[in-house]
């Protein structure tokens, strides 16, 4: 039984130091999501879709995306008097651009919405008529969306 003393010993102990500050405990670590792209007019950034479907070629398409934004807010630090000042804003000209093989068609370029709307992005267009039925990537920012399109 001198294991089970030692351990209820030592337990609240490290716990006093680190509540203490005397044991160093690791920091939180933050990162910011990249922008996601979804085909339609709305996307869910809480399960962002791992595919979509476009509509046949010379056909209108909506594209939408959120999280399009430069600089980085996600430090851990609570809102009030000692928040640092926000380093995020809005990315402009974010081209939507549908790659296929060794081609590629921008669809639209736009500016996205402010933080209070997610930087949000809808863009609408056409998939070009010299697009073929089959496999594609959706490119915005630093997103990816493989896509199918329709024949």
């Amino acid at each position: 039984m001198p294991m089970r003393r030692g351990v209820v010993v030592l337990a609240p102990l490290g716990l006093s130091c680190a509540l203490l500050g005397l044991v160093p405990v690791p920091a939180a670590r933050a990162s910011c999501a990249g922008p996601v792209v979804a085909v339609g007019e709305t996307v869910d950034d809480a399960r962002a879709p791992v595919s979509g479907v476009l509509p046949a070629p010379g056909a209108d398409v909506t594209v939408s995306g959120v999280g399009f934004h430069t600089g980085c807010d996600d430090t851990g630090q609570g809102a009030g008097c000692s928040a640092p000042a926000s380093t995020e804003a809005p990315m402009r000209d974010v081209e939507l651009v549908l790659q296929q093989g060794d081609r590629s068609w921008t669809l639209g370029t736009q500016d996205a919405a402010p933080r209070d709307e997610r930087y949000a992005i809808i863009w609408t267009g056409q998939v070009p008529p010299e697009a073929r039925p089959g496999p594609a990537t959706l490119r915005a920012g630093s997103s990816g969306l493989p896509v199918q399109i329709s024949g």
